[in-house]
């Protein structure tokens, strides 16, 4: 557990746009701790608590040198100082990191650099203005203004955990505690009346599944994909006070909310729709800020608009990928193959250079003991049946579930 206290980010809670060098030392920590969680080596984890100046190879677990390498390149982009990356070697500290880029001029960015999830794709980076990262936190700020605590399970280096679990507080001026992503029965008497509870989709999941009972008082927030409007019922029926769903992603940010799950979102008030249709598949939105207009920017659903401020999400946008020169899309792929009645789900994305140039699937059979060579050879004269052969996946995987990363969301395999 983590807690932070607002008065520790007194210049960013009166709106100075840079960044200080506590930011830095969280999202550091964030991206550190979400390597040794996915290690489940928890003696890791509390080196890297305890000890800010050994060097890293010495708290991590070993043979993550190269890992370090991938989140030295991450950390350096995320603050503008790509050029730094390789400065941050494994023999240095978490503070020497920090010295580095401090020193490189981290503290004075005018965007922070986000990644998308590359559930469809290959990871994007997302530059976001800090200006209008603030600009939605005093829209958010706003819907929860009287919250007195802040408890936040979503890693501080995605722009969902950066925007409630360091910007948000410092908005508000409450304190903030940070757990691990993992639910458990002791959360139910950890939490207190006034609290607002940060999570994501699987998250939430796990908590209504364990059945515990939620002190009065406390609402929560979700966010990164669709959360089942019975998983929020059930929350909901365990005294969960009320959720609030943020609707956007790394490419625009927050985009609108609802506190209602059977309500549609509302725009936040700094976006406006451009060239409204009833059903938007191409939806674009353009963002206001000090009464400036910036370039449109396409929502990553289509849409179904109530009104000029307000909007259902339908379905996820195809999005094409190349195979030999030709665009194929794996939704319909997917589509094809969950049509298969030993299929019970799958998800289908383009193979990474060093694997290949064509599709690849990940599939859940309906009877787990299917997962064998007579399945995988049902479903490629299945394909070649139904599918041009650009269309056809070269590789199947199986599993019990669908891969995801720390937050729910889809994730390579």
């Amino acid at each position: 557990m983590e807690c932070h206290n607002p008065g520790t980010i007194a210049m960013m809670a009166a709106h100075d746009m840079n960044l200080d060098k506590l930011v830095l030392r969280r999202v550091l920590h964030s991206i550190l701790r979400s390597l040794v969680w996915n290690k489940n080596d928890w003696a890791a984890e509390k080196r890297l608590a305890e000890d800010t100046r050994a060097p890293l190879a010495q708290i991590l677990p070993a043979g993550t040198d190269q890992e370090l390498v991938e989140i030295a390149v991450r950390f350096a982009g995320m603050f503008g100082c790509a050029g730094l990356a390789g400065a941050l070697t494994p023999q240095m500290s978490c503070e020497e990191w920090l010295e580095c880029l401090v020193a490189g001029g981290a503290l004075g960015v005018a965007d922070v650099t986000f990644h998308s999830s590359g559930s469809t794709g290959e990871p994007t980076a997302c530059p976001q203005p800090l200006s209008v990262l603030w600009q939605e936190v005093g829209e958010l700020g706003r819907l929860t203004q009287d919250r007195r605590r802040l408890v936040s399970v979503v890693p501080q280096h995605h722009i969902y955990g950066f925007l409630f679990s360091v910007l948000l507080p410092a908005q508000l001026g409450v304190p903030t505690e940070l757990l691990p992503p993992f639910p458990g029965a002791g959360l139910s008497e950890f939490l207190r009346e006034g609290d607002l509870l940060i999570a994501f989709p699987a998250f939430w999941k796990g908590l209504a599944s364990l059945g515990l009972r939620f002190p009065t008082g406390v609402r929560g927030v979700t966010s990164t994909g669709p959360c089942p409007p019975q998983i929020i019922e059930q929350l909901r029926q365990q005294g969960l006070d009320a959720m609030m769903e943020v609707y956007g992603s790394s490419e625009t940010s927050g985009v609108g909310y609802r506190w209602d799950q059977s309500d549609a979102y509302s725009l936040f008030r700094f976006w406006q729709p451009v060239a409204l249709q009833q059903t938007s598949p191409d939806a674009l939105i353009r963002h206001q800020l000090n009464g400036l207009m910036a370039e449109p920017v396409m929502l990553p659903d289509e849409v179904q608009w109530l009104d000029e401020r307000t909007f259902r999400p339908l379905r996820r946008r195809d999005q094409a990928v190349q195979v030999a020169g030709i665009n194929v899309y794996p939704q319909y792929v997917v589509s094809c193959l969950k049509q298969h009645p030993a299929v019970e789900d799958c998800v289908v994305r383009l193979m990474r250079p060093e694997e290949g140039d064509r599709l690849k699937a990940f599939v859940v059979p309906v009877d787990p003991r299917q997962a064998d060579a007579t399945l995988r050879s049902a479903l490629i004269d299945w394909c070649r049946q139904r599918l041009k052969s650009v269309e056809q996946p070269r590789s199947f995987t199986f599993g019990t579930q669908l891969p995801t990363q720390g937050m729910g969301k889809l994730a390579d395999w």
